[in-house]
């Protein structure tokens, strides 16, 4: 495959394209472009596309929340309360 530098507006237009259409392979959409992945990927994190890569959240949880059966037990208990008005 030839070296290519720059990207036409017309490849940019196509990588668009097909990123919209849920193609996220760098080797798919190199082959359609005629473009090695590396390259590919570049000018996906160059668009600000590659932020739409990220498919989950890492949360760090805190020992200070609290889990669902906890929860529930205290709206079962407030609910005590305030049903035998101990509030």
């Amino acid at each position: 495959m030839a070296k290519k530098y720059y990207w036409t507006r017309g490849e940019e237009a196509k990588l668009l394209e097909l990123w919209r259409k849920g193609i996220r392979s760098f080797d798919v959409l190199a082959k359609e472009l005629g473009r090695t992945p590396g390259a590919v990927q570049k000018k996906v994190e160059r668009l600000s596309l590659s932020s739409a890569l990220q498919t989950t959240t890492t949360v760090s949880l805190s020992e200070d929340l609290l889990t669902h059966e906890q929860c529930v037990r205290n709206v079962v208990y407030c609910s005590k309360c305030i049903e035998h008005k101990m509030y």
